[in-house]
Parts: structure tokens; C-alpha cells; sequence
């Protein structure tokens, strides 16, 4: 095994999302792109547990760029943002209106970290699946019949 300078230099890149003392109790907004293999795009950086949210003007190359850097995560591209899931995500389903479904192993701490990064949104749990509401949808109207 080796060690000194060159071992840092590679591991450095993976260790941000899942390292301790990154992922505190609360949201954390450090404002630049100082640690973590972010595109160089990045304005800013919030952490929730092991759930990361990325802001800025992003392209297809930079989501490319970090899911090399990443590959055991789930990481996706939409406008202004790119998020690095929960560790325990499988899969990702998109629907129509907003609908986005998560499959995987979900701990509290998951579930409270997709809260936090989408609070105008419904979240709710059920065994293997998050499910995040898209605002124009009541879940409570659902489970009632629609009415």
C-alpha cells in the first residue's frame, strides 16, 4: 500500500460526500466549490446526511464528470442543480407532473435529507420507495379516493 502525497490525491475526491463532519444535522451551504470533485460550474454546495445538492449553471459533461468521480452513487441533472442521492439509492423514476420515485434502502436520515433539499414538496416513505410529490398533486386527495 502506498502512502504519502499521491495516495491523499486519490483518495481526495470521493471522500467529501459520505466523510464525517460534512454531513452534520443540518443543511450545510459552505457557498464556493473548495472541496469534492464538483464541476467547476458550481456556485454553491448543501450537504444532508448523505444527500448532496449542487447549484449552478451545469452541462451534461459536468453530470458525466462527477458520476465518474462518484460511481457507486446516484447522481442527477436538472435546471440550476445536480443531486447526489442518498447512498442507499438503487433507482430513479421520473413521471409526468413531477412525480419522482427512489427506490432503494432508506434510512430517517435519508428521508430527512430529501425533505430538506425539497421543502415545497410532499415527501413521503413506504418500505423500499421515497416518493416526492410534485407540488400540483395532494397525496392525502389519493389516499381518499380523490376527493
Amino acid at each position: 500500500m502506498r502512502s504519502g502525497p499521491e495516495q491523499h490525491r486519490r483518495a481526495l475526491p470521493v471522500a467529501p460526500i459520505g466523510a464525517a463532519g460534512h454531513d452534520g444535522p443540518g443543511p450545510q451551504d459552505n457557498g464556493t466549490a473548495q472541496r469534492g470533485p464538483w464541476p467547476v460550474r458550481t456556485e454553491s454546495v448543501r450537504r444532508k446526511n448523505g444527500m448532496v445538492e449542487l447549484r449552478g449553471t451545469f452541462t451534461a459533461a459536468d453530470l458525466q464528470q462527477l458520476q465518474r468521480a462518484v460511481p457507486a452513487r446516484v447522481i442527477t441533472r436538472g435546471i440550476g442543480r445536480i443531486l447526489i442521492w442518498p447512498p442507499g439509492t438503487r433507482s430513479i423514476e421520473h413521471h409526468d407532473r413531477g412525480l419522482v420515485l427512489l427506490r432503494g434502502y432508506f434510512e430517517a436520515s435519508d428521508l430527512a435529507a430529501v425533505r430538506t433539499l425539497h421543502p415545497e414538496q410532499v415527501v413521503t416513505h413506504a418500505a423500499d420507495q421515497i416518493t416526492i410529490w410534485p407540488t400540483s398533486i395532494d397525496p392525502a386527495r389519493l389516499e381518499n379516493g380523490g376527493k
